[in-house]
């Protein structure tokens, strides 16, 4: 009875696996596994590990001192950042995903305040950010999402709406995307991330909140057919 109950689920999840409403491939201009195999990315001593389905060397290993360098984007007014982390670290700063690496421009930076995911909006004159309350440095895989259009960034987390950024300044995007790496922090002890970074999507285009909701449940839900899958053995 425990099998047949466990198959049923098994095939509940696979339907809404096949059931998807959105093209999540549209605007996809860069996608990150952090898989061995991936020779287009600039390793800075990354090593790799586990990722959240249990797959060997398939998840970025960061140890506060290595990053990788994810190239330059070219992107423009519209885009969408999308990642997986995973940290125990409570840093007061632990960047996840930065584009600032001079003084002069103006830039998106992800990161963990104390455990808090953040967006910020950064330069030499201005610093907005925007987070969660609660903290995210539980050692549990988390999902970030920000997006940018029209002078606002929208960012979730685990699939859900947090809020809105306003920005009134054009973002200077022309320097290279770090996962794991802020170029101004590097001179204090808060330049690299600690812990674990998986599936970086890049968009050039804004996903909504269905998109971001869906993009979260795909991932969930295969975790939750691999668990079952172990029960049903």
């Amino acid at each position: 009875m425990k099998n047949i109950f466990l198959l049923l689920l098994f095939n509940l999840f696979s339907y809404s696996l096949l059931a998807q409403t959105t093209d999540l491939q549209k605007g996809l201009v860069a996608h990150y596994p952090f898989n061995k195999t991936d020779n287009n990315t600039k390793n800075k001593g990354v090593d790799f590990t586990k990722d959240c389905f249990g797959n060997a060397n398939q998840a970025g290993d960061f140890d506060g001192k290595s990053y990788i360098d994810l190239g330059k984007l070219d992107l423009k007014d519209e885009f969408t950042y999308a990642v997986w982390y995973k940290t125990t670290s409570k840093k007061d700063k632990n960047p996840i995903l930065s584009t600032r690496h001079s003084e002069d421009v103006a830039s998106l930076t992800v990161f963990l305040n104390k455990g808090k995911i953040q967006a910020a909006l950064e330069s030499n004159t201005i610093n907005t950010e925007k987070g969660t309350t609660g903290t995210r440095n539980d050692g549990m895989w988390h999902f970030f999402v920000v997006t940018h259009k029209g002078g606002y960034f929208r960012i979730y987390t685990d699939g859900t709406y947090l809020g809105s950024i306003v920005n009134s300044n054009p973002i200077t995007e022309n320097q290279s995307l770090h996962a794991g790496h802020h170029g101004i922090w590097e001179k204090s002890k808060n330049g690299f991330f600690d812990g674990l970074l998986d599936d970086i999507r890049v968009y050039d285009r804004v996903l909504d909140r269905d998109e971001v909701k869906e993009l979260f449940e795909l991932v969930e839900n295969k975790n939750t057919l691999r668990k079952l899958l172990k029960l049903c053995q």
